[in-house]
């Protein structure tokens, strides 16, 4: 849904793609109604799919499995077209901005649309580039093996020249001091519309403390002491080592186990 710049390269990987199959394409523009999305997608070849206007008529007449949402930035303007694919018992995996994390705009509205996927048996989901991965996922995978985290900076640079008017406008690009001045003040000139999308994300990724933690419970909870030695020396190592690392201590600052405490037993094997 929506064969503009990003919907067009997307249908070109669908197209591309021998697990996937293109069964329909919608607009919202009424000019590219019945024109071959291979066409309107920029591919050489036409691909015997023609864009339609009417997207209840199309979920309904082609029940498809899924549908690749790219419209719009915001979850306002993406609720009727969403809401319309749940309806009709499609998934939905949306490429809007806000759609990656939409709680950070309305923990109410993310509710609703969950609840509403679930009352029809399918899904949403909110992915992108940017945000979804660039501005927040990969800051919080590379940050995962970090025993310490002060802060976390991203920087992103990147050409808008390929871009249509509503990206642009947003951004405030080739808008004069004045007209940039008065577009922040009226809320049209915005920035980058995921920020606090990727924002949250970050922060409410778990920390290397509660993801130790909670692991180690899961290992305390399944660990038995070996038959031939006893339980309270062969226990205490691997304790005191991972329970350590639960409060971000360094592996390397741990002190090592008494000899009488590793004699066969776990801490002989997991510590050192």
């Amino acid at each position: 849904l929506g064969p503009g710049l990003m919907g067009s390269a997307i249908i070109r990987n669908v197209v591309a793609a021998p697990e996937l199959a293109l069964v329909g394409v919608g607009a919202k523009r009424p000019a590219r109604a019945g024109h071959d999305a291979g066409v309107v997608a920029g591919l050489d070849e036409r691909v015997g799919v023609e864009v339609e206007n009417d997207l209840a008529a199309v979920l309904a007449r082609l029940r498809p499995d899924a549908e690749v949402h790219a419209t719009c930035s915001t979850r306002v303007d993406a609720t009727v077209e969403i809401d319309t694919c749940l309806g009709h018992g499609v998934n939905v995996g949306s490429i809007a901005e806000e759609m990656v994390w939409p709680a950070a705009y309305s923990p109410d509205w993310a509710r609703r649309v969950h609840d509403l996927a679930v009352a029809n048996g399918v899904t949403v989901l909110g992915t992108g580039v940017n945000p979804g991965f660039v501005m927040d996922l990969l800051a919080v995978t590379l940050t995962n093996v970090c025993a310490n985290v002060g802060s976390i900076r991203v920087r992103r640079s990147n050409d808008l020249s390929p871009y249509g008017p509503t990206v642009l406008r947003t951004q405030g690009v080739g808008l004069d001091p004045g007209a940039f001045r008065a577009g922040l003040e009226a809320g049209e000139v915005v920035g980058h519309v995921g920020f606090p999308a990727s924002i949250t994300m970050i922060a409410a990724a778990p920390t290397r403390e509660s993801a130790v933690t909670s692991w180690w419970r899961c290992v305390r909870s399944t660990m038995k002491p070996p038959s031939n030695t006893p339980a309270a020396p062969a226990i205490r190592y691997p304790v005191s080592a991972l329970e350590a690392m639960a409060r971000g201590v360094p592996c390397n600052s741990v002190s090592t186990a008494r000899s009488d405490e590793r004699r066969g037993g776990i801490g002989g094997r997991w510590g050192g």
